[in-house]
């Protein structure tokens, strides 16, 4: 993702730094080996002192002439100690001494266990929770609720229960009353049929317009561009939209296109039918980088008048109109203005409409823009757990893409989004079929044997 290549940035730079200092560090210690024989002096004095009091008829160490290496060590500068000395006295002594710097861990670990005085604080588990709580901002308004302690199963008139719970097995599903989707029709006068489940739970039928109307819902609204987006939708996608990898050929192109159609009215010339745009005909996010390609190029030929010696108020003529033209269309120029910030933040919004553009509605305009999305980076669903709360068939539609079998309450979007990839066009049917046999398919077991194939 885009933090995630932000971090990489960041550990990559402190990588090198600490290559760096240590590559100085050894080169001046190299030339300044005193530094290391004076530190190395007193550490072996400190840790032969410690047994110099063993006289000489002690076995093993008796025979060390551990005094004299004191009385060595003390007595010789540290200038006059070469690696040879060190290396030759550990070589003969280390053996017999490794044993102190471990006692010395083994104290301070005894030491440190049954130290007592360092707990500030004794935490359970949900104390643990609370105090850590600032570290992971995505479930910090969860921990309040106690998720923990409802029931798995799904209430759709409990809004705590429509937030946390699991998600439904397709039995569940289909034997709810009313469907999913059409509580509000059944509770109209005229919505008898719509209080009936999708399968009774004994027999081999199947409401099958039930089921389609059902899993229509998943779909949502028609897609009508970002402004018609609800306040959840837009969030959605205001959070994905930065996210998005821009391709510089395309971006190249868009800015030059546009470029070409702005150069004449700058220097003077007649527009060709072939460069002309009507600024009423583009998207959002295309007339803001029209404006911006305009205003770019407005910036540049005030300096290029400037560089001439152009009077102010004087027109240029047809070959500094050329010049600049040719100057303004070359690869350079176009890509510095196809990569300042405001052109790049409206390509990524252009990316989005494009994306999103390709479908009917708009659940499945959103699967494909966090689709898009994940291109760049991992764009993990804990990231919009907020969603299941607020809009639980979106965070279902979500949460099943990149999934070969979606989950039963989003199968209606995912059914219609495949088919809409596959044949690379927007549907404004929904086509849910292949949710509806994939429903039966899985309670086909719980019917009865002999209505089986009917079902």
């Amino acid at each position: 993702m885009a933090g995630g290549s932000s971090d990489n940035n960041t550990n990559d730079v402190f990588f090198i730094m600490v290559l760096v200092i240590l590559m100085i560090a050894v080169m001046v210690l190299q030339h300044n080996f005193h530094f290391v024989a004076a530190a190395w002096k007193y550490l072996r004095i400190a840790e032969f002192t410690l047994v110099s009091w063993i006289p000489a008829w002690v076995p093993v160490y008796g025979s060390l002439e551990i005094r004299e290496a004191v009385d060595f060590l003390k007595t010789t500068p540290s200038t006059d100690i070469v690696p040879d000395t060190v290396v030759a006295m550990d070589n003969h002594f280390a053996r017999y001494f490794s044993w102190l710097p471990g006692l010395l861990l083994v104290a301070l670990g005894v030491k440190r266990f049954r130290a007592t005085e360092s707990v500030t604080q004794r935490f359970n588990m949900e104390e643990l929770l609370s105090h850590n709580l600032p570290l992971y901002p995505f479930v910090r308004d969860a921990a309040a609720d106690h998720p923990e302690a409802l029931d798995i199963d799904l209430d759709r008139d409990d809004p705590k229960s429509v937030r946390y719970a699991s998600a439904m097995r397709p039995i569940e599903f289909a034997t709810l009353s009313p469907p999913m989707g059409l509580e509000a029709l059944a509770k109209s006068p005229k919505g008898r049929q719509y209080r009936q489940p999708i399968w009774d739970g004994k027999s081999g039928d199947v409401d099958w317009d039930l089921a389609e109307r059902s899993f229509a819902t998943q779909l949502g609204a028609r897609y009508a561009g970002f402004a018609a987006l609800s306040g959840t939708e837009r969030r959605i996608a205001e959070m994905l939209v930065p996210r998005l990898e821009l391709a510089d050929r395309a971006m190249m192109g868009l800015v030059r296109r546009y470029a070409r159609a702005h150069l004449p009215g700058l220097v003077g010339a007649k527009k060709t039918a072939g460069t002309r745009i009507d600024p009423e005909d583009l998207s959002p996010g295309r007339l803001v980088i029209f404006n911006a390609v305009k205003n770019a190029l407005a910036t540049a030929l005030v300096r290029h008048r400037k560089e001439c010696r152009i009077k102010a108020g004087a027109a240029l003529d047809r070959q500094q109109a050329i010049d600049f033209t040719k100057k303004m269309l070359s690869d350079r120029s176009l890509k510095t203005i196809a990569r300042s910030n405001p052109v790049k933040e409206a390509g990524r919004r252009v990316v989005a409409e494009d994306v999103m553009a390709a479908h009917g509605y708009v659940r499945p305009a959103l699967m494909s823009l966090l689709d898009e999305a994940r291109k760049s980076g991992v764009v993990a669903p804990v990231e919009f757990s907020w969603l299941k709360g607020e809009d639980r068939a979106l965070w279902y539609c979500l949460h099943s893409v990149g999934r070969k079998t979606p989950f039963v309450e989003a199968g209606g979007a995912f059914a219609h989004w495949e088919i809409e990839r596959l044949i690379g066009r927007s549907l404004n049917r929904p086509e849910v079929h292949a949710a509806i046999e994939a429903l039966i398919n899985s309670i086909r077991p719980q019917m009865p044997v002999a209505e089986r194939s009917a079902a």
